[in-house]
């Protein structure tokens, strides 16, 4: 296992960096009910239940079950987090969310592309999958976009447990670099 606690990641507008307790509140108050609407879990229920989540990532970053990252401004804003989940497995999974502020402005498409050069300089995988609520075109198209610049497949639709119930998620499956 390879330790990514000192991963950090630049693209033109963002800086990935390593999870920390240093944005609590706002990941506390950012993460709410519109934000998570197509993810598998809530809004945290108080600020301890943030601090549980964030040492957990902490740790598994450190022991290279997943990469998490904040997504910062590079004027240095909070904006969301992201992760490969996964990255001890041959499929890889991307995971992102952004506050409601940051939405619809192309952060999350960067976020992403920044997220898949790393994963293609670093990670030894088949290919990194990214799940999308149908219902969200924007975290679908970027995919697609995914697909575009490095290969890849839509691989189908499937019903996926959401914490408001179930809903139809799409898959696609994008290719290493060069593949």
């Amino acid at each position: 296992m390879r330790d990514f606690s000192n991963v950090s990641i630049e693209s033109e507008r963002l800086a990935l960096k390593p999870i920390s307790f240093d944005y609590d509140r706002e990941i506390f108050t950012e993460f709410n009910d519109n934000v998570t609407k197509y993810l598998r879990q809530g809004p945290n229920e108080n600020l301890e239940a943030v601090n549980n989540f964030i040492r957990t990532s902490i740790e598994e970053t450190k022991t290279g079950e997943r990469l998490r990252l904040m997504v910062m401004s590079k004027k240095g804003e909070f904006l969301g987090l992201a992760s490969i989940e996964h990255t001890d497995r041959r499929t890889p999974e991307f995971g992102l969310w952004l506050k409601e502020a940051a939405q619809g402005q192309g952060f999350g498409q960067e976020l992403i592309i920044a997220l898949a050069e790393w994963a293609n300089d670093n990670l030894d995988f088949d290919y990194l999958r990214y799940r999308a609520a149908t219902e969200n075109p924007g975290s679908w198209k970027i995919a697609e976009k995914l697909v575009e610049i490095y290969g890849g497949e839509f691989v189908g639709e499937s019903l996926e447990a959401l914490r408001d119930g179930k809903t139809k998620s799409k898959e696609y499956h994008i290719f290493p670099k060069n593949s």
